[in-house]
């Protein structure tokens, strides 16, 4: 039996029923179930707080304070510290970290160059590590990784070419994992090429791209954040749990999904079609001007905002008769501004 799992759900459980008994009892009288049902939601809303019991989840949230159990995982943010459980990583969470002593310290230097000629595509696979991946004016590709990290294992990190592939993986030597701290930082410096795909998975780092041409973007973690800027790509393809993501400008198509990070996009003339989901996270949209296409927004407990003004309802759509593309925007209980 997995003490260590058990405890941990537990702990959410006790606060999402908490937070159901709490505003049961305090904040609503003569409660009536069917009073707040909404679609196939329950929301209970007072003020600044909300409390949601749908298919996806249960989400408590007062104010800056959240947390939520969804299919996704379980998320507690206290308004100034935030810890994600990622479900695709919560096994391996349990069974491979410990907290406990922060073990020893350790530090990377490395540099290495690969001609960009037969590389078409960068895979990142690391647990916590933040990556930069912009343009420069060299002839190779250049890999830079420095810093230190604390923790009861080294990590081995592998730079390697397979076919077309760049791969950059990093790996504990093996047993229990716990890291304390880290300040590495993976820096990827590519010539003015055109690359097929990027693809990042991570627990915990972030990726930031910079003056890129890509087909495809593939962004996967837990908890890390996604940012794009001046990065031309044809597809985005974006999950974070609780991480922020912004995309400018977003050219081409893209699917985003955040369970309680915000969600920021500048959209331009060659925006194709658009989905962008949260849970809890605000979701903002600038220059919806230039978008050729249709909008569709909905939220079940948060506001719509168009040019700065709310819209009534919990619904609002841009129809644009003839067009190819459509952008659909849903949210849980975050706020959408389509400016």
């Amino acid at each position: 039996m997995n003490f260590k799992k058990i405890g941990i759900v537990l702990f959410g459980v006790m606060l999402i029923s908490f937070g159901i008994g709490f505003y049961s009892l305090y904040y609503i009288d003569n409660f009536r179930l069917e009073d707040y049902l909404v679609g196939n939601s329950v929301i209970i809303s007072e003020k600044d707080s909300t409390v949601k019991i749908d298919p996806e989840g249960i989400l408590v949230q007062d104010g800056d304070k959240l947390v939520s159990i969804s299919w996704k995982g379980i998320v507690v943010d206290d308004g100034n510290n935030k810890t994600t459980i990622g479900i695709n990583n919560l096994e391996d969470l349990f069974n491979n970290i410990n907290i406990g002593s922060t073990g020893k310290t350790y530090s990377e230097d490395y540099k290495g160059e690969f001609p960009p000629d037969d590389i078409k595509n960068i895979s990142i696979d690391t647990i916590f590590v933040d990556a930069n991946i912009y343009s420069t004016q060299s002839k190779n590709i250049i890999i830079l990784l420095k810093g230190t990290y604390s923790s009861n294992k080294k990590f081995e990190f592998d730079f390697s070419k397979t076919n077309d592939t760049l791969n950059i993986i990093s790996t504990p030597n093996s047993g229990s994992l716990t890291i304390a701290n880290s300040n590495l930082k993976l820096d990827i410096l590519i010539p003015e090429v055109t690359l097929e795909e990027i693809q990042f998975v991570s627990s915990s780092g972030d990726l930031s791209l910079k003056d890129l041409k890509v087909n495809y973007i593939n962004f996967q973690s837990s908890s890390g954040g996604f940012t794009s800027n001046n990065t031309i790509a044809n597809s985005f393809e974006i999950k974070s749990s609780s991480g922020d993501i912004s995309i400018d400008p977003q050219n081409g198509t893209a699917n985003l999904n955040s369970s309680s990070g915000d969600i920021d996009l500048v959209v331009t003339e060659n925006t194709n079609n658009l989905k962008i989901n949260s849970s809890s996270g605000n979701i903002r949209v600038i220059n919806s001007i230039y978008y050729n296409g249709s909008i569709s927004a909905a939220t079940s407990s948060g506001g719509i905002f168009y040019e700065n003004s709310r819209a009534p309802g919990n619904s609002f759509i841009i129809d644009k008769s003839g067009t190819n593309y459509f952008m659909d925007i849903k949210t849980s209980s975050g706020n959408i501004n389509i400016e």
